[in-house]
């Protein structure tokens, strides 16, 4: 009798073990998984916030720029700093004022 017992508690014994060791993956499954969720929304509003302070500071040096080339040049100012300003409003002015143009092309 106590072998077929024993026999009987060993198998009941395993079935529990076994069932703790899945319930324990399923567990750490769901822990990851719930982890990567986490930290994949962590990252997007992380990203957002990034991208919305970088196009804030985007628009802010744009703004700079433009005040810049709306105020009159000072003739002893910084000669690649009216370049710079040329260069990025060129494309704008170009076709009304050209710097090689001569009288018979106004003509």
């Amino acid at each position: 009798m106590t072998t077929l017992w024993k026999k009987e508690l060993s198998q009941e014994l395993e079935l529990r073990e076994q069932h703790q060791e899945y319930s324990q993956e399923v567990w750490f499954q769901n822990r990851r998984t719930k982890w990567r969720k986490r930290h994949a929304a962590e990252m997007a509003s992380a990203k957002k916030k990034h991208d919305s302070e970088t196009e804030k500071l985007k628009e802010s040096s744009d703004n700079e720029d433009d005040d810049e080339y709306n105020k009159p040049l000072d003739p002893n100012s910084d000669d690649e700093k009216i370049t710079r300003l040329l260069k990025k409003h060129k494309s704008t002015n170009l076709s009304l004022v050209s710097p090689c143009s001569t009288s018979s092309d106004t003509l």
